[in-house]
């Protein structure tokens, strides 16, 4: 299990929900992510559905980019 990889959804609009639903149920067996969170740089809100949200920069400056897995939702 690699509990230190962080899973970032460019775009928390319909799609990014889809994700984040299908990537809570992956890591209910695999156990795979230790966050799951929005890239998005339009909402305002800093947690959305459940997540944390991210400015672009924001989730430049703050991840290690060899724990990062991001998928584009748009």
């Amino acid at each position: 299990m690699e509990r230190d990889k962080v899973l970032l959804i460019y775009g928390s609009g319909g799609a990014g929900i889809e994700f984040v639903d299908l990537a809570k149920e992956i890591n209910k067996e695999s156990g795979k992510w230790n966050e799951i969170a929005f890239i998005d740089d339009i909402r305002e809100e800093s947690d959305y559905y459940g997540c944390k949200v991210y400015k672009f920069d924001q989730a430049l400056e703050s991840k290690e980019k060899e724990q990062v897995e991001v998928v584009i939702s748009l």
